[in-house]
């Protein structure tokens, strides 16, 4: 059987940015959610390109279920175009590259980088290369 797509992938992310859901969850604090932690740092619903480019090249931890936490490069950081009206930020794309050691699927996770503090990201996959799995954040 057939399994039916409703909206493409991306364009899916692209609207749950719209509506400031795509990086941030909920739009707001995820204290439980983060193992008590509160996000520090980088405000998500605010933050640009510019703010993740320094860190191109850098290593990110990334928590999935209970336990199981994986290394992840940031790989790319770009600017995206946009067809929304006034906007206040200039969409972008985050592309990680890891190595879980479960199938991962798409979803929010507590992310940590040593500058950037703990953020909670909504990651999906979007392609597999010979090793790992390319994981994208989409901000609009």
């Amino acid at each position: 059987m057939k399994s039916e797509s409703l909206l493409p992938r991306r364009k899916f992310l692209g609207q749950l940015a719209a509506l400031g859901l795509g990086g941030l969850a909920c739009g707001g604090k995820l204290t439980g959610w983060l193992g008590g932690r509160p996000e520090t740092g980088l405000s998500l619903d605010k933050a640009t390109c510019a703010d993740f480019s320094p860190w191109l090249g850098g290593t990110f931890r990334i928590y999935a279920e209970a336990g199981n936490e994986f290394e992840a490069k940031l790989v790319a950081a770009r600017e995206l175009s946009s067809s929304f009206p006034a906007q206040t930020r200039k969409p972008f794309s985050l592309v990680f590259h890891g190595e879980p050691a479960t199938k991962f699927v798409g979803q929010v996770y507590r992310v940590e980088h040593r500058s950037l503090g703990t953020l909670a990201m909504y990651l999906g996959p979007v392609n597999r290369p010979q090793s790992g799995v390319l994981l994208e954040a989409v901000f609009r």
